[in-house]
């Protein structure tokens, strides 16, 4: 009786370790994407590169969003934020030491529109997209290009619109800017009409953007940013491309509906295993018992569980959904894993 109850008891520590390493770090919430730039003169940067936060009911407004996404990139959001308070609500007065001063102000947009509230009053929607940026409010304008993501093939041309919206004017063209290709001068330079016409030489995620000089040599623009993921002409040399900006998943330029935007956690890119298995031509099975996917592919059976890691990462639930290292997707499909960063 005594080795009965025992082996129960081992049974459920078992089960409940199983739930607990299958919720660890288990995003929860709605999807929202931040992005923190500084586009003031000495500090024309990216402080903080595209990032997913995952919001709750309760914490849903632009402050939660900018107050996680500071602490996943310093482990100090109280530290890195600093704001006051106003008849409007909270305004930001420092971000990760870059403080606004007499002619520089740190302000936000959400999908490309300036919500005129505090970030604290800004209520924020599932896979809404929010940039936060210090700028020259007096000289510049907020910028962006009109397809945040585009999936040309390698040579193929492609046109994006840059646009700006000012005070009192929304979308207006902006002509004469220099488009930066993985932060490089590329040569090309918008039109009047802020359109621009480029092709990429080469296979592989490119992260687009602008730089608009007045002839002080002072930036009159804040950072847009578009990416780009080009494929090889006709399809050759497959390749499963993951945009860091969108967490979106293309097979060459096929973008993949995925249930679960992949992630990244302690040095591991996690993809869902059953959507991606499923484009590449495999047959994914669960074992709910060991929380254990199996996939066949090619007449050969592979599996992963939550229990044994890959390469160093474990494998994870997240949302019903089994998220795996590319690194099993490499191994069991042979296929390349990119990531644009």
């Amino acid at each position: 009786m005594l080795k009965k109850c025992a082996a129960l008891l081992l049974t459920a520590v078992f089960a409940l370790s199983l739930c607990a390493l299958a919720a660890a770090a288990e995003p929860a919430g709605s999807p929202v994407r931040v992005r923190i730039e500084s586009c003031v003169a000495g500090s024309y940067e990216t402080l903080l590169p595209t990032t997913t936060v995952y919001l709750s009911n309760s914490e849903d407004t632009a402050y939660w969003a900018l107050y996680f996404a500071l602490a996943a990139k310093t482990g100090d959001a109280g530290g890195a934020l600093q704001y006051e308070t106003s008849d409007y609500g909270m305004y930001i007065t420092s971000i990760m030491g870059h403080a606004q001063d007499d002619v520089s102000s740190w302000m936000y947009a959400v999908n490309n529109e300036t919500p005129w509230v505090g970030f604290d009053k800004c209520v924020l929607q599932s896979g809404d997209s929010v940039v936060f940026y210090l700028i020259d409010w007096q000289a510049a304008a907020y910028a962006y290009f009109d397809e945040p993501m585009v999936t040309p093939d390698v040579g193929e041309e492609f046109t994006l619109t840059l646009r700006s919206n000012t005070w009192d004017e929304t979308g207006l063209p902006v002509e004469g800017a220099a488009i930066l290709i993985n932060g490089e001068p590329s040569g090309y330079v918008t039109g009047a009409d802020g359109a621009v016409r480029l092709s990429l030489p080469e296979a592989g995620t490119y992260a687009i953007s602008a730089s608009l000089r007045d002839k002080a040599g002072k930036e009159t623009i804040s950072r847009p940013f578009c990416e780009a993921a080009a494929a090889p002409a006709g399809g050759a040399g497959a390749v499963l491309r993951v945009s860091a900006e969108y967490g979106a998943v293309f097979l060459n330029r096929t973008l993949l509906d995925v249930p679960v935007a992949p992630y990244s956690q302690g040095g591991a890119l996690y993809l869902p295993l059953r959507a991606v298995a499923a484009n590449l031509g495999g047959v994914v099975g669960w074992d709910p018992d060991t929380l254990t996917a199996s996939v066949r592919f090619n007449g050969r059976d592979y599996a992963c569980g939550v229990t044994v890691p890959i390469d160093g990462a474990f494998p994870m639930i997240v949302r019903d959904r089994m998220m795996v290292p590319a690194k099993f997707i490499t191994d069991v499909f042979g296929i390349e894993v990119t990531k644009n960063r």
